[in-house]
């Protein structure tokens, strides 16, 4: 089974900046005004875009929605924060 197409989704971020420079969002705003906090997160690590071949870091954040918990992958190329999303199937198909 292979997984569904995936593109990364810009979105708003709110980040803390410590004064050693290291950064962490806070929460993320998708273009349509939904805002969420984010509850946890680990270390970013380094990854490398597969479509643009540009380097960034990756971290692993958990987010809360009513009563459940979301764990998603936030991103970050150059001053771009993304998540990502599925890509729409009609997208897919040339419709």
């Amino acid at each position: 089974m292979s997984a569904d197409p995936i593109r990364l989704q810009p979105v708003a971020a709110t980040v803390r900046v410590e004064p050693d420079g290291s950064y962490r969002p806070l929460s993320f705003t998708w273009p349509d005004g939904r805002e969420y906090r984010v509850y946890a997160l680990r270390e970013p690590r380094p990854t490398v875009d597969p479509v643009t071949g540009r380097r960034g870091l990756v971290w692993d954040v958990s987010v809360a929605v009513g009563d459940r918990r979301y764990d998603r992958r936030m991103y970050r190329f150059g001053g771009v924060w993304s998540l990502p999303v599925p890509v729409e199937r009609e997208w897919l198909d040339g419709e």
